[in-house]
């Protein structure tokens, strides 16, 4: 029961990055701009006392790398929005 009851709590945890998982496919399909790089935080790990948000460390790389690819994406997508 507790082997279960630990899954159960796994799925709940990571269930938003597999939905985001999802999502990227769905906009993929309808040819909507999105980040392909995904960063997932922890509760019990990237949070103080669960409620202060403190990032681990390992998380700048994967951030770094989010930030650049959306810069790159609105830098891109300038011209789009210009008013003609």
């Amino acid at each position: 029961m507790e082997q279960q009851s630990r899954r159960v709590r796994q799925l709940r945890l990571h269930g938003g990055a597999r939905a985001v998982e999802h999502f990227r496919g769905v906009c993929s399909e309808l040819q909507i701009a999105h980040v392909r790089q995904q960063v997932s935080f922890n509760v019990f790990t990237d949070f103080e006392n669960m409620t202060t948000f403190a990032p681990a460390p390992l998380h700048e790389p994967l951030n770094h790398a989010k930030f650049s690819q959306l810069e790159s994406w609105a830098n891109a997508m300038k011209t789009v929005r210009q008013p003609t």
